[in-house]
């Protein structure tokens, strides 16, 4: 199912998985991926321009293409790239997209955040998604057996006063500097009437060693810097989050141990098989299992995954 292979010579820098599967000499050995089953949909398309993303204050955008910025735009196609001038929270908003967006049918929200050199810091940036909704509308809504989210934050007026906005957070992530970092949101247990009266999506970051809840930093603080973002997509397969947390497990495992040089099957059976990912500087167990529903379960170090529709074993340009 995995196969091994000898150990080649790494290449810095080889922290993503390949598309195409295909094999050849000057690859690294196979890893774990998941294959991404369900209905992904694109929440926004950068081929031609911004998408309807905005910038808060002392926050500007662009679109950018790989061969602009090598390193920083993981996928073959365009990405966002943001930057900060000295704020303490770097905040990039969507109304247009996150409105349109089928938030119902697929709950499940990925994409791809890396952070460039910031200056004055080497400290990773936490990034978090952020979705506004209309209290209104979703008090009005269609009915749920989901208790209501309990409301983190709160902007604009409504009749009488009232707020009309409230929002929901994502949990936080680290982002370190110069590392492609998979940020995921399971909202499928939110009230389908929040998920039914989106405003907007957020994306907000600030570093990490700079929070703004001890701010403000005067001058020299803050983010002074460019963030890219990319791969912004919607699913209605869990799949998609539990790829995203096997992708985030996988480049600890190499910021840990260095690069991936070799995988060694001991057990191999027609449903099951269970080895070693060896590392330059250490090494892990995984096991691999196809279960009676022809679900796969994968379990990398103690941690165990769960994909309805598959996974995949293919080799690292």
């Amino acid at each position: 199912m995995w196969g091994s292979h000898a150990p080649r010579r790494p290449t810095r820098g080889a922290d993503r998985p390949s598309s195409d599967g295909s094999r050849d000499d000057d690859r690294l050995p196979l890893i774990p991926v998941a294959a991404q089953g369900g209905d992904v949909i694109g929440l926004c398309e950068f081929e031609k321009g911004v998408d309807g993303w905005q910038g808060a204050d002392l926050v500007s955008v662009e679109r950018v293409r790989g061969a602009d910025r090598p390193g920083a735009v993981t996928s073959d196609s365009a990405a966002l790239r943001f930057d900060a001038d000295g704020v303490t929270t770097a905040t990039i908003t969507n109304e247009r997209g996150a409105r349109d967006a089928d938030w119902i049918g697929h709950p499940y929200l990925t994409a791809t955040v890396t952070a460039g050199d910031l200056a004055g810091t080497d400290a990773p940036i936490h990034a978090s998604f952020r979705l506004v909704h209309d209290s209104h509308r979703a008090g009005r809504g269609r009915s749920s057996t989901s208790s209501p989210p309990r409301n983190r934050a709160h902007t604009g007026r409504g009749r009488a006063g009232r707020s009309r906005e409230a929002s929901l957070t994502s949990e936080t992530f680290s982002v370190p500097q110069g590392q492609p970092v998979r940020l995921y949101w399971d909202l499928s247990g939110v009230d389908e009437r929040v998920r039914d009266s989106v405003v907007r999506l957020e994306l907000v970051c600030e570093r990490a060693d700079q929070p703004s809840s001890e701010g403000p930093y005067g001058r020299g603080g803050g983010i002074r810097g460019s963030i890219t973002l990319e791969g912004v997509a919607l699913s209605d397969s869990p799949d998609v989050i539990a790829a995203a947390k096997l992708q985030t497990h996988w480049q600890r495992l190499l910021a840990k141990y260095g690069d991936h040089v070799e995988t060694v099957p001991e057990v191999k059976k027609p449903s099951v098989e269970s080895g070693r990912f060896v590392f330059e500087d250490g090494e892990t167990e995984y096991d691999f299992e196809i279960l009676d529903d022809d679900g796969h379960v994968f379990r990398l170090a103690s941690t165990t995954y769960r994909f309805e529709d598959g996974m995949a074993a293919i080799e690292r340009r």
